[in-house]
């Protein structure tokens, strides 16, 4: 098992290490081993595949999840630890929430289970329609969409969640005419079978390549259903370790594996006659459909799909969090707004993972999840009593996004199960507040001293204020540009000043309002502070996690103020992640889809945005800079008007949250104009149509330019990524409590600037950090009944390869 620093664990690649005496193994020989992998129903009961089949046929629409896990590989070493708890915690989910469940829900499991995970395997939830279960191998996987999944129909809807290894390898020549759009390095990605890069009775078996799950899934989508991907496991080359300074990976290239993965051992090649020949006679001619599908990945091509401990136990942060915002959304969401939300919680635990999305149709982004086959969804919570009359039981917990009391307060609107949410009479409603804390469900106390009604089996609830998280950071030591611990450093003078400066930085960050200090082994912290000596110069900075750069300008010296500087500077940057991260995962009016922030080229066309990301080549000397203009749209009216935002985070920490006028509102706007009533219809409003250009304004805003800062030092600047959030917000709001001046980006690795010598400079340092007023952990619940929501693009501005 990979571990960074005993919390994260990489779904990382791995090479294949066949012997050059094996030969490559079809799928004909192997469907013989189908009889030997009987699939088990839940009842454990030996089935095949061809007896179970018709037992699945019915006149309703159904839902097929293929789910498939794998923590025990064949391969030595790369065995996991949360792949089988991601694919129990989905099929939990499935089986709670799909209407029906009982004559809709098709499931079939192939997991692979470490032998501690045994006594873990049974649940708890509502009975599907059938259930399947298998071992997870190369075979029984293709099969699987053969058979299980081939039986979906139009009107039908398919999941498949693969959690587990992915890896790649070079394409066989017969293919190369397929990747005209990648590199030439002919690169396959691909899906570690338990018993990928293994020989089984002397044949090779390898693992499943993009291009035979395209075409897989290409003859399940033919017949029309839904169809969804969820693949929480990475494609990164070679081999990953991690080092004590933080993640870092390393890659090489497949060794001796060309002859056996040869275009033979492709299963669209032994199975299809007419494929087959045209690709002895002429590959070229060879084209792959692709089905229609969504396809949401826990990463970019480039990036690593971690794992890592959360309260609840051992899970993928991808999982973890798709399904912590499904049951927060009660699975009323959009893929488009699933995703935006999946990677603002991700970033927020591990860094260098960001999750990304595949439409073969770009509309379908915006359909509901599984196209809309969960319950309708209800905006409030269920309250009903305890043994305590002073308690309610909530039906939502850490599971849902609820925070733990630890952190802070969290407060909740309780009002009648029969009153409708946007008819609350405000004098009404009551007030409670998070108690304890469960994975599936929570404890409330009533705040007015009063208890369960005695006349009510049933109250309903809404999150009204909860608190924000504390950016994490631990204190690092370096000497000579190499980690230390204290009891390594042999000068005992210099042992003793990093003590004292080591304890001085530590006392600064005691009980900091936005700041927790923890050690390294502590999970999900995201930024260092180093305490270091560098050319004989006493310095600080502040690094990301997984990089030990200077993210700012550092700082010379170890006196008080400097240290004060830099743990302001640290706030700073705190209050920008913050911003970043800000979002509402329990929206009671705005629903996901209400509104969105769209994108506009400079010829006038609407971006799409992959994964809630655009990439923008930099201008080289002497060509204009990208431009790009942005607006809010309202999509689905509602009975009050909404008032919005647009802030721009820079990279440099800065925050502009004024790119739409103060008073900007969506919707059914009314106001007095000389004693004339004035009522309008704002579907769109666009940034800067409130700033005069030459003398007047324009409604159609204005256009924002993109380009990369100068590199004036060691450090060239290759990418800068600014990010705009659109905020809506039934009640008006002062979106200027966001604003940021920026820091002074860092152009050196180590070396330093000016130290503050005095008091004032220090308090200087301090002068252009506004307070946010965010909601903390001492958060009053608001007066009446609010909703706001957020949605988020990033725009990568990438230096162009010569």
């Amino acid at each position: 098992m990979l571990i960074e620093e005993n919390t994260l664990t990489e779904r990382s690649s791995f090479v294949s290490q066949a012997t050059d005496d094996v030969t490559s193994r079809t799928l004909e020989d192997a469907i013989p081993d189908l009889e030997e992998e009987r699939l088990i129903s839940q009842e454990g009961n030996p089935r095949s595949m061809e007896d179970t089949l018709e037992d699945l046929v019915e006149k309703k629409t159904k839902v097929f999840a293929l789910l498939i896990a794998i923590d025990h590989y064949d391969l030595r070493g790369a065995n996991l630890g949360g792949c089988v708890k991601d694919s129990l915690a989905v099929e939990q989910y499935l089986r709670d929430n799909i209407e029906e469940a009982g004559e809709r829900l098709h499931l079939f499991t192939l997991r692979s289970p470490l032998a501690s995970q045994a006594d873990q395997m049974e649940l708890e939830a509502p009975q599907p329609a059938s259930r399947l279960s298998g071992v997870p191998t190369r075979t029984a996987t293709i099969e699987a969409f053969m058979g299980f999944l081939g039986q979906a129909r139009t009107g039908d809807a398919v999941l498949v969640h693969y959690s587990g290894h992915g890896s790649f390898e070079t394409r066989p020549p017969e293919l190369w005419h397929l990747d005209a759009e990648e590199t030439s390095e002919h690169r396959a990605e691909t899906l570690v079978c338990k018993d990928s890069f293994t020989t089984k009775k002397g044949a090779y078996i390898p693992a499943l390549r993009d291009k035979e799950l395209r075409w897989l899934l290409a003859r399940v989508a033919d017949q029309g259903p839904h169809v969804v991907m969820l693949m929480d496991c990475c494609n990164s080359a070679g081999n990953t370790r991690f080092k004590e300074e933080g993640t870092l990976a390393r890659f090489t290239e497949p060794q001796g594996t060309a002859d056996k993965n040869n275009i033979k051992t492709y299963v669209f090649y032994q199975l299809d006659a007419a494929v087959r020949k045209l690709l002895t006679v002429k590959p070229t001619d060879f084209q792959l459909p692709e089905g229609r599908h969504v396809a949401l990945y826990a990463c970019h091509s480039y990036q690593l799909a971690k794992e890592t401990t959360f309260p609840e136990g051992r899970f993928g942060v991808f999982t973890y969090y798709l399904l912590q915002t499904l049951r927060a959304t009660r699975g009323n969401i959009s893929y488009r707004d699933l995703l935006k939300l999946v990677r603002a919680k991700a970033s927020l635990a591990v860094t260098k993972q960001s999750p990304q999305w595949h439409f073969v149709v770009p509309a379908d982004g915006d359909l509901l999840f599984l196209g809309g086959t969960s319950p309708s969804a209800t905006p409030a919570y269920t309250l009903t009593p305890t043994s305590n009359p002073q308690e309610a039981s909530l039906d939502a917990g850490s599971l849902h996004g609820l925070v733990s009391p630890a952190v802070g307060e969290t407060y909740f609107t309780v009002f009648s199960a029969n009153e409708k949410l946007e008819n609350l009479d405000p004098t009404k409603i009551r007030q409670a507040k998070l108690l304890r804390l469960e994975p599936d469900h929570s404890i409330l106390t009533f705040t007015d001293g009063q208890g369960f009604p005695a006349a009510k089996t049933l109250l309903k609830a809404i999150v009204a204020a909860s608190p924000l998280a504390k950016t994490r950071v631990c204190i690092e030591l370096e000497v000579a540009e190499e980690l230390v611990s204290l009891t390594q450093v042999q000068d005992a003078a210099l042992r003793e000043r990093l003590r004292a400066a080591q304890q001085k930085l530590t006392s600064i960050l005691q009980d900091h309002a936005y700041l927790e200090l923890v050690e390294k082994s502590a999970a999900n912290w995201q930024y260092r502070l180093f305490i270091y000596v560098y050319q004989g110069e006493d310095k600080l900075r502040i690094t990301e996690k997984d990089s030990v750069n200077a993210l700012i300008a550092p700082r010379r010296g170890w006196a008080g103020p400097t240290m004060q500087a830099l743990v302001a500077e640290m706030t700073h940057i705190a209050k920008w992640e913050r911003t970043l991260s800000l979002q509402n995962p329990n929206p009671t009016i705005i629903q996901p889809g209400t509104v969105s922030l769209e994108v506009i080229d400079k010829e006038g066309q609407m971006i799409t945005d992959h994964g809630g990301e655009i990439v923008l080549p930099a201008a080289v000397p002497g060509q204009p800079h990208p431009r790009l203009k942005f607006k809010a749209v309202l999509h689905q009216p509602l009975p009050m008007p909404l008032h919005c935002a647009i802030v721009h985070l820079r990279p440099d920490f800065a925050v502009n949250p004024g790119l739409l006028p103060a008073d900007a509102q969506l919707g059914k706007i009314e106001y007095l104009d000389g004693g004339t009533r004035i009522k309008f219809e704002q579907k769109e409003i666009y940034a800067g149509s409130h700033v005069p250009m030459n003398g007047r304004l324009d409604p159609t805003g204005l256009y924002l330019e993109f380009s990369l800062p100068p590199t004036t030092g060691e450090l060239p600047i290759d990418e800068v990524v600014d990010y705009f959030k659109l905020i809506v917000s039934t009640e008006q709001f002062d979106a200027m409590h966001l604003f940021q001046n920026n820091l002074e980006r860092a152009n050196v690795s180590r070396a330093g600037r000016k130290p503050a010598d005095t008091r004032l400079d220090s308090l200087l340092s301090e002068v252009q950090l506004r307070d946010a007023g965010w909601a903390t952990a001492s958060a009053a619940p608001p007066k009446k009944i609010s909703d706001w929501w957020t949605t988020t693009v990033a725009v990568k501005t990438m230096r162009q390869l010569p």
